[in-house]
Parts: C-alpha cells; structure tokens; sequence
C-alpha cells in the first residue's frame, strides 16, 4: 500500500536516484546512451533540492509515494509554464516518475489522484502533461486518467558533445478537472 506525502528536501536523494532509474529505464531507445549514461545522482540530487526549496515559496507541488517507508515515486506540479495566456485556469503536471522495480504498484495512480485533486482545489479547470512521443506506456498511463491529445507539439534539440542533434519531440496531453 502506497502512503503520499509533501516532498521535502531531505528527499531530493531518493527522489534523484528514481528520477535517474525511472529515465534510464523509460527512455532507452528515445534519447542517446551517452547521455542517459551521464545522468549524475550528485548534480541531480543538488538540483532537486533546490526545487523543492523553491517549490515552498510558489505555487508548485512536490508529493511522493512511498512504500515501507521508502520513496518510489515522486510528481511535482503547479500553474502551467509557456506563454498560454488562453490558459489562466489550467496547471501541469512537471514530472511523475516511479522507479522501475515498482511501476505497476499503485504509485503513479495514487500520485496522480492527488495531483488532480490538488490542482482542482487551486483553482485550475484543466490539467496538462508533456509526453515524449513514443512512450507509449506513458501514454497509456495518462489515458487511463482522462487525458487526450491536444495537438499541441514541441520539439527540442539535444546537442550530444560530438555535434550530433539527437532532438526529441513531445505531444500535451490535456484533461478537465
């Protein structure tokens, strides 16, 4: 049974070493080796540290879900970034992750149901979350929680050290709250 709580920053370390797992994991095939091969549990817990920090004084949420008293998956999400101004009403979802040994246990659901209730409780009428197109577990995951393709999509460019372009495109998926 999965128990969700407010991050904090004394679980930027677990929260790191799943989001690292959790991409190593989803996104072989989809990004390059190299550098899924370089993400740094170091760099990566010092970054999510100062989100969460920075998270306390804004409006965004961190929770994690948590097993036997360890974390196993983790969501941050808050008022919707970009220059949407149709959007005033609507949030994202930044990232859900759940560490590959424990994806299908309930973690991402229960993750999830609250971030919906979260953004509800804030005011937001929708909720959106960038995919990486391919990923189709993911897509799966957001379908299954009332989400729909908006076909709004971005592409972004990933310049390997050797000059090589490895860019990825994402697709919104949107849902009513």
């Amino acid at each position: 049974m999965s128990q969700v709580r407010s991050a904090t920053v004394e679980d930027a370390r677990a929260i790191a070493a799943l989001h690292i797992a959790s991409w190593r994991a989803t996104y072989r095939g989809h990004m390059p080796d190299a550098m899924l091969d370089g993400l740094d549990l170091e760099a990566r817990t010092a970054q999510r540290a100062r989100s969460l920090e920075a998270a306390t004084h804004d409006r965004r949420g961190n929770i994690v879900s948590c097993s036997e008293g360890i974390v196993r998956a983790w969501a941050s999400w808050g008022p919707e970034r970009g220059a949407f101004p149709e959007h005033a009403n609507r949030y994202e979802l930044y990232a859900i992750y759940a560490h590959p040994d424990h994806v299908g246990h309930g973690h991402g659901r229960a993750l999830m149901d609250h971030v919906v209730e979260a953004s509800r409780a804030a005011g937001a009428k929708t909720l959106a979350v960038w995919v990486l197109d391919g990923n189709v577990k993911a897509i799966r995951f957001y379908t299954r929680a009332g989400f729909a393709h908006d076909r709004r999509i971005e592409s972004t460019p990933c310049v390997m050290s050797d000059g090589t372009d490895t860019g990825t495109t994402k697709g919104r998926m949107v849902r009513a709250l």
